[in-house]
C-alpha cells in the first residue's frame, strides 16, 4: 500500500468489524480507499464513504486498528496501475 501511494495511486481495502472513528461497525465488511500515510502519527488516511456527507469522508484511523480491520478479510487490496 506504502509503495502504492508513493506511485500517487489509491488502493481499495476491505475491511471488517469495528474500528475506531469510523461511521459504522461493519460487522458484514466494508470497502475504503487508502489515500496517505502518517508514519510519524501512525495514522492511515482514508477515503470512507459510509461517513453521510462528502467532508466527512476523509478521515484517519490508527494504523493498528486499521492492519487489524483490515486483516479480517485477509488484508485483500485493489491495486490500481497506470498504463
Amino acid at each position: 500500500v506504502i509503495k502504492q501511494l508513493e506511485r500517487g495511486a489509491p488502493t481499495i481495502v476491505s475491511i471488517r468489524g469495528p474500528l475506531t472513528g469510523s461511521a459504522l461497525p461493519y460487522a458484514q465488511g466494508h470497502l475504503l480507499a487508502v489515500i496517505g500515510f502518517d508514519p510519524a502519527l501512525k495514522k492511515v488516511h482514508c477515503m470512507d464513504p459510509a461517513f453521510p456527507t462528502d467532508p466527512e469522508t476523509i478521515v484517519s484511523y490508527d494504523l493498528s486498528d486499521f492492519l487489524t480491520a483490515w486483516s479480517r478479510r485477509g488484508n485483500v487490496a485493489y491495486l490500481f496501475f497506470k498504463p
